[in-house]
């Protein structure tokens, strides 16, 4: 029987059933019970990536104890369109009192109230449980046996990287909040674990990553690979369901630092004198002035945010540089940006492209009432987003692809307070797991970076509604001066760090031309994510775009200011 009564923090599902014993029930006829309810709780997950297709069915396919109580679900979720996927949810159940206690804190935890055999008790997702939290970790120090039955998880480390004074005291685990597309646990300040909701066969592009970076050493601002473990059926791999590296305290990440650094400067230009002159000349980010921002408006952007942009451009070279450096690796060597693969990238960018546009068309009517004049621009220059694209195809086959992050913005970047630590090199969540380990261009990356800047530009207005429609007014045109500005310093100091190397071309307007491309084929990516997902800030990608085509930023002269850029001594990779 299915009912529902308001709960504290939301209405949960009541559920009452005869079975009497919690771990038994995933294995009986009874868990059909919970496949009914479950569609409607991970819906509202952040990790499930199929908000925008209609769910058709969901089975509980099978399942790992861990002791305890706690359960590793897959969960096998049907759409109308398109194929199945598999995600991993950890359930626990308990008597209502401890199991408020175990989730206290996480509202999003509870998935049912449930009532097994006249015990009233909490279903809920078991990441958030201390027991479950160790019982992971266990599985690394060797202090669990492997559960037998037909699933059961295998644990592969690196034991050199396990540090014994660590394993003899007790490391506290904690969840971190906000959710994301995975769930990460720290343990003590020794370790961070991944726990991925999606399970995928084959390799995971963040554990291969990882752990070659950490085995050749060539890249240290990230956390170094400890290591992961992996769902077996029958002896063969399922998939990887989590991955332990060295824990990297930082007080945020570089979004949260981008943030403070954009409302600083708003508080500073709304503080000018009436007659403080209007915006300067909005420079264009991929062509970066040759002799920088002026002083005075150095300060007014803040004393060490260009600085500290810079060293992540310089980051992102160095991360691309040490990628690129695949010794007789066939999964890592650089291949040539071939003819076929320009075809190819362009053909998805414009079919991206006329995708998101379609859906910017049918949901027109519904956006904010601010977003609908943008909305309409981009949709009459639909020719021009189009033609963006055509930078893929210029150019002769002067550098190669390689191995990138593939879902490169501030998120996935920690900033320590002096420098910066790369994370979550699994690339985009959307795509299939063999999609994200082909090599790309390294410029993806930096577009990606580019578009987090715009993001942080204009964030502050949908976040804070502490700006009066005036400062919005005028605050506008700063913004995306402000994008522009940090843009070019991070751009400057990347081309700097990277010359020369063999994944950049060798000329200058070819790296203009697919740099552009690249910032254009975010931006549509963005476009369909908050039109499903966040319509409140579609007007961000949509600004993004109309950024993109307005009339006067042709790559001719962006690649005479990038020419320059792109030239160095440094040896090329090979």
């Amino acid at each position: 029987m299915i009912r529902k009564r308001p709960a504290p923090a939301a209405l949960l599902p009541v559920v009452k059933l005869a079975v009497a014993s919690w771990p038994g029930l995933l294995a009986s006829p009874a868990k059909a019970v919970l496949e009914k309810i479950l569609p409607g709780y991970i819906r509202e997950r952040r990790w499930f990536g199929g908000k925008a297709r209609s769910v058709t069915g969901l089975k509980i396919s099978g399942s790992v104890p861990l002791g305890g109580g706690s359960m590793l679900a897959l969960l096998a979720v049907s759409y109308s369109r398109g194929a199945r996927q598999t995600y991993v949810l950890p359930l626990a159940w308990k008597e209502e009192t401890a199991a408020l206690k175990a989730v206290k804190g996480f509202p999003g935890a509870a998935i049912a109230r449930l009532e097994l055999g006249g015990k009233r008790g909490l279903l809920y997702d078991a990441v958030y449980d201390e027991f479950f939290q160790k019982a992971l970790l266990s599985l690394f120090l060797g202090r669990s046996r492997p559960c037998r039955g037909p699933l059961r998880l295998v644990a592969e480390r690196n034991m050199k990287a396990l540090k014994k004074a660590a394993l003899k005291r007790g490391l506290r685990p904690r969840v971190l909040k906000g959710e994301q597309s995975n769930t990460s646990i720290i343990y003590g300040a020794e370790y961070f674990f991944k726990l991925f909701r999606r399970l995928e066969n084959g390799l995971n592009p963040d554990v291969e990553i990882t752990a070659r970076l950490t085995e050749r050493g060539e890249f240290r601002n990230m956390p170094p690979y400890i290591g992961s473990v992996s769902l077996h059926r029958g002896g063969r791999s399922r998939g990887v369901v989590g991955l332990l590296q060295g824990y990297s305290p930082a007080p945020g990440d570089s979004w949260s630092y981008a943030l403070g650094q954009v409302n600083g400067y708003y508080k500073r230009v709304l503080a000018r004198p009436p007659g403080g002159g209007p915006v300067p000349l909005l420079p264009d980010p991929i062509d970066p002035a040759p002799h920088g921002v002026p002083l005075r408006l150095k300060e007014l952007i803040g004393g060490t945010c260009l600085e500290m942009i810079s060293l992540l451009g310089r980051r992102t070279a160095e991360m691309h540089l040490a990628l690129a450096s695949a010794g007789s690796d066939p999964d890592f060597r650089p291949v040539l940006f071939s003819r076929r693969s320009r075809n190819s990238v362009y053909l998805s960018m414009r079919e991206q492209a006329s995708s998101s546009l379609r859906l910017l068309t049918r949901k027109l009517k519904d956006l904010p009432r601010a977003a609908r004049p943008d909305a309409g621009l981009v949709l009459r220059g639909k020719r021009a987003v189009a033609e963006a694209f055509g930078g893929v195809m210029e150019g002769k086959a002067s550098f190669k692809e390689i191995r990138v992050h593939g879902d490169f913005h501030l998120g996935q970047v920690l900033f320590t307070g002096r420098d910066f630590v790369i994370i979550d090199f699994e690339g985009e969540p959307a795509k299939p797991a063999a999609e994200r380990r082909l090599k790309r261009c390294a410029l993806r990356d930096v577009a990606g970076m580019l578009r987090s800047f715009h993001y942080a530009a204009w964030a502050p207005f949908l976040l804070h509604n502490n700006f009066s429609p005036g400062d919005r007014k005028r605050l506008g045109p700063w913004a995306e001066f402000w994008c522009s500005c940090v843009s070019g310093a991070y751009l400057r100091s990347y081309f700097r760090a990277a010359a020369g190397a063999a994944f950049l071309p060798a000329g200058a307007r070819e790296t203009a031309s697919l740099l552009r491309a690249f910032v254009m084929e975010k931006a549509v990516y963005e476009l369909s994510y908050e039109l499903n997902n966040r319509p409140a800030w579609v007007g961000i990608p949509l600004k993004g775009l109309l950024r993109s085509i307005r009339p006067g930023t042709g790559a001719g002269k962006a690649g005479i200011r990038l020419r320059s850029l792109a030239r160095g001594e440094h040896k090329r990779c090979r």
